[in-house]
């Protein structure tokens, strides 16, 4: 006999758990994949000390479903579910220097905000602007990196959105 009983029912375990493996990466997959993807750009590249420095936030849905996404109403300081990461740039230095936030992104600070949920067909987009010196300390001269994250929703998946990351010069 050219296979023996053994070698057989080996061969049928490794293709057992070849098909359980790839079907388990799928459901995973399909988890993981995110719902909507985030871009960001800033109107000027090079800003000067002391003046506005806003950021456009695009959220997009990319899934095949509606979507709601919460939106702030009546306040340019940003959005009640992003995180923004603003990191000043060492030329002379290896590292960078996250900054800190002068003022949290969730708090009411005009007294006249709300929120409101925003269903985004497939394929739509709402827009959003930050005023990042609202936010953070653009006082010193210099480059700096900006990079905005989410969390997806519940009920969407699992894990965060990070958008691209803009420079943008604070010349004096």
């Amino acid at each position: 006999m050219l296979f023996s009983s053994k070698k057989v029912k080996l061969i049928d375990v490794y293709l057992y758990l070849i098909i359980i493996s790839v079907l388990a990466s799928q459901l995973l997959g399909q988890e993981t994949k995110r719902p909507f993807s985030i871009s960001i750009s800033a109107p000027s590249a090079t800003v000067k000390a002391g003046k506005m420095c806003d950021l456009t936030i695009v959220s997009t849905n990319i899934s095949i479903k509606e979507l709601a996404l919460s939106k702030i109403n009546g306040m340019r300081v940003g959005h009640l579910d992003y995180t923004v990461e603003v990191i000043l740039v060492l030329t002379n230095s290896k590292k960078n220097l996250p900054l800190k936030i002068k003022a949290r992104t969730d708090e009411n600070q005009s007294g006249s905000s709300s929120f409101q949920f925003v269903f985004l067909k497939p394929g739509e987009s709402m827009s959003e602007t930050v005023a990042l010196c609202s936010v953070f300390d653009l006082s010193k001269s210099g480059s700096y990196r900006v990079k905005v994250s989410r969390d997806v929703p519940k009920g969407y998946g699992l894990g965060r959105v990070i958008s691209n990351e803009v420079e943008i010069k604070i010349v004096p």
